[in-house]
């Protein structure tokens, strides 16, 4: 059975992660094809994350919520690089800033790297 719940626990940190990079790449996409920013604020308390508009941020609405600690995720995070737990796609889809994200499930983790320069964001191995 440990095996079992090992895997399981691998499985859901990657999807967490690959979950995490989809929306990143939605985030800047949406941004590039707008030419206008968008937001991602990171909530680790509660394993949250919110992709905003610059409008939505000013006006203080709630934007697109993506909570894993929910099924099938049931996972944690916790944040470095990021100045105010916040990254900013501008209009070309260039982030403002570096960052990892440290995902974790029951005991297994996964890294997410944002690259400043390309923006892009990937699962490290």
């Amino acid at each position: 059975m440990v095996k079992y719940s090992a895997s399981l626990a691998r499985y859901r940190a990657q999807g967490a992660a690959a979950r995490l990079v989809a929306d990143l790449d939605t985030a800047r996409t949406q941004a590039r094809h707008s030419s206008s920013p968008r937001l991602l604020r990171f909530a680790p308390d509660n394993a949250r994350y919110t992709l905003l508009t610059t409008a939505q941020d000013a006006a203080n609405a709630s934007g697109d919520i993506t909570d894993l600690s929910l099924d099938p995720y049931r996972a944690s995070f916790t944040v470095t690089g990021l100045t105010n737990r916040t990254i900013r796609f501008d209009g070309y889809g260039v982030a403002n800033q570096s960052a990892r994200i440290t995902l974790s499930s029951a005991g297994a983790t996964a890294v997410v790297t944002i690259d400043a320069d390309s923006g892009r964001a990937h699962v490290d191995p």
